[in-house]
């Protein structure tokens, strides 16, 4: 029987060569780690330069001023109101989500005149198809003029986070 001769081995049971092949890779794909970072870290900065032009627009940043005062206003709502309107094909009959009918941004997002109780699939339905929507009465055309009024509820919810409505 002839014999192998085998390399030496290290405390661990591997190779030597194994070993510095290992360490090897290892710096490699740290050395591509970095050069990503750095990379990252550029396109990092023209984004911030680019966000910070768009909230420029007072419309934007009021939205976001109020995401949690229509978080309660929504969530009151869909307890008070269980059941799609839609009824569109598909419909499973249980409102999960609250379908802007007008607008959502600004002051917008929080008149509840314009909520309306659906559930995903008729929403999604609704807006992919914004003619038929408008049609059936589930959406306000965008061009459409149309009066803001809070109701009592909005302005409690508002005074909680100290913001008033406008006049």
């Amino acid at each position: 029987m002839n014999k192998v001769q085998s390399r030496s081995r290290t405390m661990n049971g591997a190779s030597q060569q194994t070993l510095n092949y290992w360490s090897e890779l290892r710096t490699k794909s740290v050395k591509k780690y970095q050069q990503k970072q750095r990379g990252a870290s550029k396109e990092i900065k023209t984004k911030k330069t680019v966000d910070s032009q768009h909230q420029d627009d007072p419309d934007e940043t009021l939205t976001k001023r109020l995401q949690p005062v229509y978080r309660i206003l929504r969530a009151d709502f869909l307890q008070h109101n269980r059941l799609c309107l839609a009824r569109l094909s598909g419909c499973t009959y249980y409102a999960t989500q609250v379908h802007h009918m007008y607008k959502r941004t600004g002051w917008w997002l929080i008149v509840m005149k314009f909520f309306y109780p659906i559930c995903s699939r008729c929403h999604r339905a609704a807006t992919k198809d914004s003619r038929n929507a408008i049609n059936s009465g589930i959406s306000i055309s965008r061009h459409a003029q149309v009066e803001m009024d809070f109701n009592k509820h909005t302005i409690q919810v508002l005074s909680k986070f100290n913001i008033s409505p406008p006049k």
